[in-house]
């Protein structure tokens, strides 16, 4: 079997910061824009699926 050499994951913060002071306004734009879609909440109603509650009423 062949053995591969790790690879040593990017460290966001230092990539980012290194992106600011290289002075990339273009690329900097394009990492602060979100699509307008790109977050969505929802309320999902759930059934009760126990005969009796899991955390205890107060009281």
């Amino acid at each position: 079997p062949q053995s591969y050499e790790a690879v040593e994951p990017v460290d966001l913060d230092e990539f980012l910061m290194s992106q600011l002071r290289s002075g990339d306004a273009e690329l900097m734009q394009e990492l602060g824009e979100f699509p307008d879609d790109d977050l969505e909440v929802e309320l999902v109603e759930r059934e009760c699926r126990t005969i009796r509650p899991s955390v205890p009423q107060e009281g």
